[in-house]
């Protein structure tokens, strides 16, 4: 990789308006945070939301190695690599969503780490370990409201915990 610096601006203008998006029903996205330590910019989370699920791993398989500085001595070229053919499997159903999101956490480390990936209307009614433990999160912050799926009274306030999720 010539110039990272010139990458992670680049992803980072491709993803802003995703990252700004307000998630529908049918919206995919990711969550992903940079794997340093906070003093030099690690841990700060943010949810990407796409229209498809094929933008959201076109997204990933383009940017998600720069969606955060990756460590100077890293193999880009090969990471780079290894997140599309890992995206491509994805794609083709050859490893469900789970074990593709472990396999690019894997291939990411020292670079970001992503927490979360799915459908927004899964994440709205807790249908994986993931998706419950954001919904867990979100209850804490309206002080233990009601456990269980997000109610349609209660999704304006779910998006903007989203948008400020892990950023403070």
């Amino acid at each position: 990789m010539d110039n990272v610096y010139a990458a992670r601006e680049k992803a980072e203008v491709a993803l802003q308006p995703a990252t700004e998006r307000e998630p529908t029903e049918s919206d995919w996205g990711f969550c992903a945070y940079g794997d340093a330590p906070e003093a030099i910019g690690g841990g700060m989370a943010v949810f990407v939301w796409f229209e498809s699920r094929e933008e959201m791993l076109a997204s990933i398989a383009e940017h998600a190695l720069f969606l955060n500085l990756p460590r100077h001595d890293l193999d880009l070229d090969a990471i780079q690599e290894g997140v599309r053919s890992t995206v491509e499997a994805m794609r083709h159903s050859r490893i469900d969503d789970a074990a593709g999101m472990s396999e690019l956490n894997k291939l990411l480390r020292h670079a970001s780490q992503l927490t979360w990936l799915g459908k927004f209307s899964s994440l709205r009614r807790g249908e994986t370990e993931a998706d419950r433990d954001v919904l867990r999160q979100f209850r804490e912050s309206e002080d233990g409201a009601a456990a269980g799926p997000v109610s349609d009274e209660e999704l304006g306030g779910f998006r903007e915990f989203l948008m400020s999720y892990c950023t403070a």
